[in-house]
C-alpha cells in the first residue's frame, strides 16, 4: 500500500482546503480526515473541501486513504493526486503504482502534518 507523509505549512488567518483527484482514467474514492475525525468522502474527485481555519488546524494531520480500481483498459496505472491549499503555497502530493491485473484495487494514504 503506497503510504507518503508529508508537512505543510498553514498561514494562521486563511482557510485551509484540500482536493482529492483520482488519475489515470480510473475509478475510485477517498475519505478525507482530520485527525480521527472524517470530513468528506466520495468518489474520482474531492475539491475545495475545507479543513479549518490555520490557526485552528495548525498540529492537526489531515489523512487521506483512497482506493483505486483498474478498470481503464488503456492502461494499468494508477495514481491519487492530494493538493493542500490556504499556506504560503499549494502543496501536491502524487502517488503512483501500477497495477498487475485489471479490477486490482490499489490503497493508498496520505499523511500530512499541518504545521
Amino acid at each position: 500500500m503506497p503510504t507518503t507523509i508529508a508537512t505543510y505549512a498553514v498561514e494562521d488567518n486563511n482557510q485551509i482546503t484540500i482536493d482529492v483527484l483520482i488519475g489515470d482514467g480510473q475509478p475510485g474514492g477517498s475519505t478525507i480526515s482530520l485527525g480521527t475525525r472524517e470530513i468528506a468522502s466520495g468518489t474520482d474527485e474531492l475539491t475545495n473541501v475545507p479543513i479549518g481555519l490555520g490557526s485552528a488546524v495548525r498540529g492537526e494531520k489531515v489523512i487521506v486513504v483512497s482506493e483505486v480500481e483498474n478498470k481503464n483498459p488503456a492502461t494499468n496505472n494508477t495514481s491519487v493526486a492530494v493538493t493542500l491549499k490556504g499556506g504560503a503555497n499549494p502543496k501536491e502530493v502524487v502517488q503512483r503504482q501500477a497495477a498487475v491485473n485489471k479490477g486490482d484495487v490499489i490503497a493508498y494514504v496520505t499523511i500530512v502534518s499541518l504545521t
